[in-house]
């Protein structure tokens, strides 16, 4: 598996959750249920040929910080299971995505993949 497919995986699962669209790439205007995955490095396994990449799962909440609480709160369940099925997952944090419309809240999810 190549982390071009395990990217385009991500963005599929994604797409299954309620109020969610997966992207491959950072959307150009992200608003809110926007999501995508971003190469994070990679890190070794537990053999010396072994690699696994990390990736940031991004999920715009939106701009109001109370708001973004709730939908994180009502997302996260569904985001880890379907992300579950093609990564690991590490855990997850609030975030701020700057746009040229300014602030956005956004739930980062850690992942990890073959």
């Amino acid at each position: 598996m190549t982390w071009q497919t395990t990217r385009a995986e991500i963005s599929a699962a994604l797409s299954t959750v309620a109020g969610v669209t997966g992207y491959e790439l950072r959307p150009t205007a992200p608003k809110a249920g926007d999501a995508w995955a971003t190469w994070a490095g990679v890190e070794r396994g537990p053999a010396r040929s072994a690699w696994a990449a990390l990736w940031r799962v991004i999920v715009i909440l939106g701009p109001q910080e109370e708001d973004a609480v709730v939908q994180a709160d009502t997302l996260l369940p569904d985001l880890v299971d379907t992300l579950s099925a093609v990564t690991w997952v590490d855990g997850a944090e609030p975030v701020i995505v700057t746009t040229d419309s300014g602030p956005l809240m956004a739930l980062e999810i850690t992942t990890r993949s073959e």
